[in-house]
């Protein structure tokens, strides 16, 4: 997923090498590299609110347990030393928090501890924000940042894009136009989280057979234990016929295979995350390719 000339540079600043930057170069650049992903809403300018006028928002629970002990030491150092939140939060009018619950909740500790941050800078929501949406918009921020498993992302894309990961694709042709939604959702998740379109409509195959071991047992939404079931048979049956069709030399390229698709997976997240987007998604993509073209040919095709 391309990032804008702006967020490069915000990147830049933020994590680069170089010179100090003052405060208002941090700002902007913390502005730039915000926009990207808050692209499709009105922002005010940054303004300036006590810290009472920000609310955690329920939707960013299911990340807490995503962040350990080092990430929280090291965001109250960074935020400590800095004296000051160089990213502005983002808030509904009503304080409703967007982006910025870890730095929320450091500067309430601080608050607590005698080193209060005063006013934190923030930047508020103007355009209408529906629950669907604020809901998108906390898990892609937050899926943006973190190493999650494969299983909890999709648990959690579900909730963004029910009716994608809900609906069975249909068979027949999917690069026809109106073929489902085969064509035009797949691309535009694959657009907003920087997933291969093939990596996506694998996950959904997997949440479909997930959700059928969900409803076995009178559930309306697969479990993480579901979709980790519903991944190894895939793999299962995948490594059996790859083992077939190799002999002895079967399980090692498989094994191979699924070492080079778990360095896809986290190079995509280092590209979702920020680090080094263009390099990183290219890597992913020569890497994804070439697992491609490895089973294509395992399968006897051309």
């Amino acid at each position: 997923m391309a990032l804008t000339k702006a967020a490069e540079r915000g990147l830049d600043n933020l994590m680069g090498p170089g010179r100090t930057k003052t405060r208002q170069e941090e700002q902007e650049a913390a502005i730039a590299t915000e926009e990207t992903k808050l692209a499709g809403l009105e922002l005010s300018d940054v303004q300036y609110k006590p810290l009472s006028f920000f609310r955690s928002n329920p939707e960013n629970a299911v990340f807490d347990e995503l962040k350990d002990k080092s990430y929280w030491e090291g965001l109250r150092r960074d935020i400590d030393e800095a004296r000051a939140i160089v990213n502005p939060l983002v808030a509904t009018l009503d304080g409703l928090l967007i982006e910025g619950h870890s730095r929320l909740k450091v500067a309430f500790e601080l608050e607590a501890g005698g080193r209060g941050l005063g006013l934190l800078p923030c930047r508020l929501v103007l355009s209408p924000l529906a629950e669907d949406e604020m809901r998108s918009r906390v898990y892609l921020g937050n899926l943006s940042r973190f190493e999650i498993s494969e299983v909890v992302r999709d648990l959690l894309y579900s909730r963004i894009w029910p009716g994608f990961y809900y609906t069975p694709p249909k068979r027949g042709r999917p690069s026809e136009i109106g073929h489902g939604d085969q064509l035009t959702t797949t691309d535009e998740i694959s657009e907003k989280t920087g997933q291969d379109t093939r990596q996506l409509n694998r996950s959904r195959a997997y949440f479909a057979r997930a959700l059928e071991f969900a409803k076995e047992h009178g559930r309306g939404e697969p479990s993480i234990e579901d979709l980790q079931k519903a991944r190894e048979e895939a793999n299962i049956r995948r490594r059996e016929k790859e083992s077939k069709a190799l002999g002895p030399a079967g399980k090692r390229i498989t094994r191979a295979l699924e070492k080079l698709d778990h360095l896809a997976t986290k190079a995509e997240s280092a590209a979702r995350g920020g680090r080094t987007p263009d390099k990183n998604m290219a890597k992913a993509e020569g890497i994804r390719e070439a697992i491609a073209l490895v089973r294509t040919a395992l399968e006897g095709g051309n």
